[in-house]
């Protein structure tokens, strides 16, 4: 695997056209690891390159591993909301947002797990 032109390359990438934000990056001072909380990758990839929804990530990583990529590593992804950290404010415009496809934190009640 490899990144080129802002992209990456290699097996079991999958590009997703998601134009929303053309803004760029002001540099890349972290990466923002975050949970989809969706019934499954496709669903939450679906819902995450959306042009009506105001959120997106730069990639979304499947149970199995396989990347989705939605949005270029040198353009913001609006996946930090109301941010501050550290001085920076915005954290879009500082940080790579990776989401990784799982159904989030399960409540165990009786022998069966929930979200």
């Amino acid at each position: 695997m490899e990144i080129r032109n802002h992209q990456l390359k290699g097996r079991d990438i999958t590009l997703v056209k998601s134009i929303k934000n053309q803004e760029t990056l002001k540099s890349i001072k972290g990466i923002i690891i975050h949970y989809t909380a969706g019934a499954s990758t496709e669903s939450s990839v679906a819902y995450l390159s959306n042009p009506n929804i105001k959120v997106s990530a730069h990639i979304v990583i499947s149970p199995l591993g396989h990347i989705y990529q939605l949005v270029p590593f040198n353009i913001q992804a609006w996946h930090t909301g109301k941010s501050e950290y550290m001085g920076d404010s915005n954290l879009n415009k500082y940080s790579i947002g990776i989401e990784l496809a799982n159904y989030g934190k399960l409540k165990k009640e009786k022998e069966k797990y929930f979200t």
